[in-house]
């Protein structure tokens, strides 16, 4: 998106990050890019950053994929490349990645959003974030209980999980927005775009578009488009925008909600992440790794992810 200049240096990001993760020399490495990646009109810079990669490695793609397909809520294509050491890994194919999406129909923003609702005046404060207390009496579909297991105790304070094992999230800041601008919110139907801001309104029975970032102070600070929520004429939360992308509940926003939602936009699919991580430890030799660690553990599929993770940062 944007101006697609030639000489603008974030275009050589892709060769930066094949140089750092070859010298790191793993067992795998995985790029993620957006699908403009594939235009021809990034051909060149394309093959030149492919040509880095040293020959022992094995390349699977780069393969649009769509995060949506592997159980997020919402419609984000990206463009994915693995690369791996067949002394470590066994044989990774593209049809290794297609049938590892999910033999069901796409998870909605009704089953994103259930169970996201605040009980009124139950607020909290911890170390500068917000914290909102949700209704435990609504029922939670199937993903959104998947999004609210227990807090790690490696990633929060002990404050902040006592908060969280309390019913409390972040991320629930609203928008104030100008009568007219609520009013032509309300007269947006579901699945629409609004006329005048072109936001997108949410439908309860469908998955959620791609959500954008916007950009940093060195580009303006433009903020990108938030949908519109399905049933209220406001735009959404940044723990919405959250569940739709797959972060479970505990992990905590600013409260600056331009920031969030960047940070949001910019991100992988944490669970579109999982999903080829686990295809990948799939493969993984579980008694060695390129560094001569040897690991003794179950070949079950969390210990094998758990295990793709360490060895993808190894050294």
């Amino acid at each position: 998106m944007g101006r697609s200049q030639k000489d603008d240096p974030r275009n050589t990001l892709v060769s930066k990050f094949l140089e750092i993760a070859i010298s790191l020399e793993p067992a795998f490495f995985v790029m993620e890019n957006v699908p403009g990646f594939l235009s021809d009109r990034h051909s060149a810079l394309r093959e030149a950053a492919l040509s880095q990669i040293p020959q022992k490695y094995k390349i699977v793609g780069p393969v649009k994929l769509n995060a949506a397909d592997y159980g997020a809520a919402t419609n984000r294509e990206r463009v994915v490349l693995i690369g791996y050491d067949p002394d470590y890994l066994d044989e990774l194919s593209l049809s290794d990645l297609e049938n590892a999406k999910l033999d069901r129909p796409r998870v909605t923003v009704g089953e994103a959003l259930s169970g996201l609702v605040a009980s009124k005046a139950n607020t909290a404060t911890d170390v500068g974030f917000d914290w909102v207390r949700l209704d435990r009496r609504c029922e939670r579909s199937d993903y959104a209980t998947s999004l609210h297991p227990s807090a790690p105790c490696r990633y929060l304070s002990k404050t902040a999980r006592r908060l969280y094992s309390e019913g409390y999230v972040t991320g629930f800041q609203p928008t104030e927005h100008a009568p007219q601008t609520i009013k032509r919110f309300s007269e947006t139907e579901p699945g629409k775009q609004e006329t005048v801001s072109r936001y997108y309104r949410l439908a309860w029975d469908r998955t959620a578009p791609t959500l954008r970032a916007g950009t940093g102070s060195d580009r303006g600070s433009y903020q990108a488009a938030r949908p519109i929520h399905p049933e209220e004429p406001r735009v959404i939360t940044v723990r919405e925008a959250a569940r739709l992308q797959g972060f479970p509940d505990w992990f905590m926003f600013h409260p600056t909600k331009w920031h969030s939602h960047r940070m949001i936009g910019n991100s992988v699919s944490p669970i579109f992440a999982e999903a080829i991580m686990r295809v990948i430890a799939s493969k993984l030799d579980m008694n060695e790794n390129p560094h001569g660690k040897t690991y003794k553990v179950g070949r079950s599929a969390d210990a094998r992810a758990s295990l793709a993770l360490d060895v993808a940062g190894a050294k």
